[in-house]
């Protein structure tokens, strides 16, 4: 439905972008996301055993309606959502929640999260990593001159 535009009446026109009619109800999505996701993907790095790391996370409602948010947790069980279930969610105003990393063996992991809302899904992946060598190497390698 890229392209047009459902007017109250019914009737379309080709001036917006992005334009959905949801419940009955006009209601005009452009490419902005309702929801703004800080950070929008979680690392862990450097990880040791037995060590508790926790992550900020900020839900922000950037639409102009209320909305209500749902979370769907990570499925391995190093990683915790800790979160405060709350009602509907006031355009401009934001809610927090926590994200837990503990792990008893020292190796990467991966895994993710969802927040959904009524019209909205956003997947947000969640990697850990055990400690490395971090090699970097110069763009130019000069060997000096061939014979």
């Amino acid at each position: 439905m890229a392209g047009t535009e459902i007017s109250e009446r019914g009737g379309t026109s080709s001036s917006s972008p992005k334009t959905r009619a949801t419940n009955s109800r006009f209601s005009v999505h452009s490419d902005q996301t309702p929801l703004e996701i800080l950070p929008g993907t979680c690392e862990f790095k450097n990880v040791e055993a037995n060590v508790t790391y926790v992550l900020p996370i900020i839900i922000r409602n950037s639409s102009n309606d209320m909305r209500r948010v749902r979370f769907i947790k990570p499925k391995t069980n190093v990683f915790q959502l800790k979160y405060d279930i709350v009602g509907l969610i006031a355009p401009g105003l934001s809610i927090s929640a926590e994200l837990i990393f503990l792990c008893d063996s020292l190796k990467d992991y991966h895994d993710s999260f969802t927040i959904m809302t009524e019209d909205y899904k956003a997947v947000i992946p969640i990697d850990a990593y055990a400690p490395g060598s971090d090699i970097q190497f110069d763009p130019v390698v000069k060997f000096g001159v061939v014979n």
